[in-house]
């Protein structure tokens, strides 16, 4: 996730304005920054890797002229934060220059076709190569619009785009697919940016861009494209009447909730990786004897679900362990043929490093899955794999944990082909699968979040809560268990379903909370075992369960509704009511979830 935002005024400069805007989206990304206008027929641009102010402070980004301008705040997926990878990138004449915020997947074979035809390459990331389709296009005559759009239909993943040209400096271009993308309206010109909060204070007037819309925006004029018919549509302008904190949140109360919601784009995201990256990984897990997932926190999660599937899909041993314990249980018997994977959202948790770190030194090779990039653990790492999930504000992970879990789930399938333990028909009906999970979300999120809000009030006066699950679901019963704590500060307990009988059942007695995750899978039938147990007991019975779960919700007190999906992607959906739950039962409490006392958000010390 990055931070966009572009103006093009009627008079005067525009320097002042784009570095503002930018302090208001760096939090969606803050390891480089830059700005580019146009003035004289040349483009001025500006850039290094660092935080806003550092870099103001080094190169005076309001020290620009011309009234066009385009400016980024970058959270890096490709390519290192470094000067070179910063935005924003231009093509081989510096003619255009140009912002991104997305992932283009077909990247690597682009830029492979485009040196073919004598491009020169000065970054690393994928954003690069879109400069240079649109110099192809205008090279063959196309006027800068049409090149745009000629030059989007080649590319391949999310996007939002705002582009500029040497050669048309009333003109600034802004392009959607799947990323966010705003544009201002007033009579002093015109802005575009990826949240509204970057302009609010020029104009409350604004165009929400859709997907496959490109906007063509000049001091007096808008004008919007249907990319794909390259027609012109209509758009509607609204005004908003948010403040400019509430604005950073998009509207939503807290970050949490915000980041909740951002859940299916992340897990789509994740997803996005080049295959090139992904291979090389899996190469290290198909030639390893032993498989160690490290981690800490909603992380260890992330592991112990991984330690459920790749037996399963991949059939290879693997554990999943807490990091500050790795060496005292596994440091005597690691070796060259063991694989360590670890997981961190930070890249800088402490114990995991110091795990990792420990494990080289027995001749282990180490692989990452990570969120920041250019952080000691990609660092350290063999080979690593980024989560694209942009950052995240809340101290409770939420989107991260979700990107993470699907990660993992593609990593396990590309392992299992490669092993044929999986046919190649098998894996990718189950991609299929997976790929359709970020869409489930979307689809049901606003009903879990209603739903979940009504249930919440009438937990507030609960003293403890336990999370039950079976198989994968287990991590999510121990996840949900860890975000309750995090944030409402109440004793909680996560258990296997079938290991409550073992000294979880003296807890339950009239009214006790007891949250049970019941997708119709394998272990369905044990579940409405453990159900009835807490029943008996007069327990109080949430079951999470899909549309087919017809008993669980007749035994249960209250259901939360999940859309059907494969069994082993089922830890993904069940996260976000589980999440919602904690986020509820916080802001019903009177407490702010986004800021938990005595937690930080990357624990950088042991």
């Amino acid at each position: 996730m990055c931070g966009i935002i572009g103006a093009v005024l009627v008079e005067g400069v525009v320097s002042d304005l784009l570095l503002n805007g930018l302090k208001r989206l760096e939090y969606r990304g803050y390891d480089s920054v830059g700005v580019a206008t146009v003035s004289g027929d040349q483009i001025h641009l500006k850039k290094d890797k660092g935080r806003i102010d550092e870099v103001h402070a080094t190169l005076d980004l309001s020290a620009f002229p011309g009234s066009i301008g385009i400016g980024h705040t970058r959270w890096a997926t490709h390519g290192l934060p470094a000067r070179i990878n910063a935005h924003p990138h231009t093509d081989c004449n510096n003619t255009i220059a140009l912002v991104h915020n997305g992932i283009i997947e077909n990247f690597l074979h682009l830029r492979e076709v485009l040196k073919k035809r004598g491009h020169t390459f000065t970054s690393n990331t994928d954003t690069e190569i879109v400069a240079h389709l649109i110099e192809e296009r205008l090279k063959e005559g196309c006027l800068f619009p049409a090149a745009v759009m000629r030059a989007l239909r080649h590319v391949k993943g999310s996007f939002a785009l705002t582009i500029v040209s040497a050669d048309h400096p009333n003109t600034l271009i802004g392009v959607r697919k799947e990323s966010p993308l705003v544009i201002g309206v007033s009579e002093n010109g015109k802005f575009i940016a990826s949240d509204a909060v970057a302009f609010i204070d020029y104009t409350r007037k604004v165009v929400y861009l859709h997907d496959w819309q490109m906007a063509v925006l000049e001091p007096h004029s808008l004008q919007v494209y249907d990319i794909k018919e390259g027609m012109p549509v209509d758009h509607e302008v609204q005004t908003i009447d948010w403040t400019s904190r509430q604005i950073n949140k998009a509207g939503f109360k807290h970050h949490m909730l915000k980041e909740i919601y951002e859940q299916p784009y992340a897990i789509a995201d994740a997803l996005r990786t080049s295959l090139k990256y992904v291979e090389k990984f899996v190469d290290h897990i198909y030639t390893a004897e032993n498989l160690f997932f490290v981690a800490c926190g909603t992380s260890y999660h992330a592991s112990l679900y991984a330690s459920y599937i790749f037996p399963r899909i991949v059939k290879i041993n693997a554990a999943a362990v807490i990091a500050s314990e790795f060496s005292r249980q596994y440091e005597s018997t690691l070796g060259e043929s063991d694989v360590v994977i670890a997981i961190s959202q930070s890249g800088e948790t402490a114990d995991t490093l110091e795990a990792v770190r420990s494990a080289k030194e027995e001749g282990a090779r180490v692989l990452g899955v990570v969120n920041a990039m250019g952080s000691a653990l990609t660092r350290i790492s063999d080979s690593y794999i980024g989560q694209n999930s942009g950052p995240e504000i809340g101290v409770a992970a939420t989107k991260t944990y979700t990107s993470q879990l699907a990660i993992l789930s593609r990593l396990a399938i590309y392992a299992g082909i490669k092993n044929h333990n999986l046919s190649i028909m098998e894996g990718k009906r189950l991609l299929r699968k997976l790929h359709r999970v970020s869409y489930l979300v979307n689809l049901y999120i606003k009903r879990f979040n209603e739903e979940i809000e009504k249930i919440t009030p009438d937990l507030c006066d609960k003293n403890s809560f336990c999370f039950l699950g079976r198989d994968v679901n287990y991590p999510t019963a121990a996840e949900a268990m860890l975000k309750m704590l995090e944030i409402t500060y109440k004793p909680a307990l996560a258990y296997p379903s079938g290991e409550s009988k073992h000294g979880f059942l003296s807890m339950v007695e009239k009214g006790y909370p007891v949250i049970i995750f019941t997708p119709t899978d394998e272990a369905y039938e044990e579940n409405l075992n453990t159900i009835m147990e807490m029943k008996a007991r007069q327990g109080e019975v949430i079951a999470i369960t899909d549309k087919q779960g017809k008993e669980a919700m007749r035994l249960s007190d209250r259901y939360i509704i999940t859309p059907k999906t494969h069994p082993i992607f089922t830890p993904i959906v069940n996260a976000i009511p589980a999440q919602l739950l904690a986020y509820h039962t916080s802001v019903n409490l009177g407490l702010d979830p986004d800021f938990p006392r005595n937690l930080a958000k990357s624990v950088t010390v042991k």
